[in-house]
């Protein structure tokens, strides 16, 4: 399998080549052997090429690594979002809450890859039907459909059926819009900022709904947690 990721990137990216590549797995206790055998044998790949491996790391596993494992990459990426899941979106964040990432950061200092840091500009809409989670769409359909309003949450239950792209909503389903603003993302770059390091920061993700919302001091705030490390 190794063999055929590595294959596979140089086959989608021939014309511009690469020198990273990037898994992306939330690993837990019971699935850490199967996905480090992987890593490793993908990193051996890399390593024969003069390239080199990073993996996504989430808030979970840097507080529990002892638990988890630590994955033998060059460099990993901490996703410092969706820290709630989806089915409690009804009544709680679930992109990013300053007092959810607060319960884990605090060994974040002594992870011991070097690490980039991806932090949330998206939104989302979940859209539940009977009190259950049906689909989650992009803020483009709340902006389509007319429900991007200027908060960062909203919600609203449907009184007629329509469709977006393929998906059928009917009358009663609940409605959640959910869009990093430029204080959701100020709390995000508190919660890590001066516990370590950060080689680069990326931003996801780039798109034009979800720029529309931020200004560009919260961006070039958030891009300034990537500054040389002091010697």
């Amino acid at each position: 399998m190794a063999a055929r990721l590595v294959e596979a990137t140089e086959t989608a990216l021939q014309s511009a080549g690469f020198d990273e590549l990037q898994l992306d797995c939330d690993w837990t206790t019971s699935t850490k052997a199967r996905y480090f055998e992987l890593v490793d044998a993908v990193r051996e790949r890399l390593h024969s090429q003069q390239r080199t491996l990073s993996v996504t790391i989430r808030l979970h596993q840097v507080k529990f690594r002892e638990r988890t494992g630590v994955p033998a990459a060059d460099r990993g990426m901490l996703m410092l979002y969706n820290l709630e899941p989806v089915s409690e979106a009804r009544t709680k964040p679930f992109i990013f809450a300053p007092e959810v990432a607060d319960r884990y950061v605090a060994r974040l200092g002594e992870y011991p890859l070097p690490l980039d840091l991806a932090l949330p500009i998206f939104g989302a809409v979940a859209v539940f039907r009977g009190g259950r989670p049906l689909t989650l769409l992009p803020l483009k359909a709340a902006a389509d459909l007319g429900w991007l309003d200027a908060g960062e949450r909203s919600s609203r239950t449907l009184s007629t059926g329509l469709a977006w792209n393929g998906v059928v909503l009917e009358r009663g389903d609940e409605v959640i819009v959910e869009r990093v603003s430029d204080r959701r993302l100020a709390e995000a770059v508190a919660s890590v900022a001066g516990r370590r390091h950060f080689d680069t920061v990326v931003l996801f993700s780039l798109d034009a709904v979800a720029l529309g919302g931020l200004t560009p001091a919260s961006i070039s705030a958030a891009l300034a947690l990537a500054v040389p490390a002091v010697e």
